[in-house]
């Protein structure tokens, strides 16, 4: 596998996996995709495509998210943890 082909699925591996945790923070504040998209200035469909990984963010959108999802320094450093392992692994 070329260089260029393990930064992509890389990226997209890490994509899905910010989405999903997204989704489950998402759910466990009662949040609708469009009440956080509101929250964030961003519409709910793209609020969606982030969830399923369909497109990464900017650095400031998640910076974003985690201010309006008032996230924990447990419930981030433990995301951080994952995505660390994940990069950790070649395809």
């Amino acid at each position: 596998m070329t260089e260029v082909m393990q930064d992509e699925h890389r990226n997209r591996a890490t994509a899905l996996m910010v989405g999903e945790f997204i989704r489950e923070i998402r759910g466990k504040r009662g949040l609708t995709q469009g009440q956080l998209g509101s929250l964030v200035g961003k519409d709910a469909p793209l609020i969606g495509d982030w969830e399923r990984g369909k497109c990464g963010m900017r650095l400031t959108s998640f910076l974003d998210l985690i201010w309006a999802l008032d996230l924990s320094a447990d419930e981030l450093i433990g995301f951080l943890q994952a995505d660390g392992a994940l990069r950790a692994v070649t395809p």
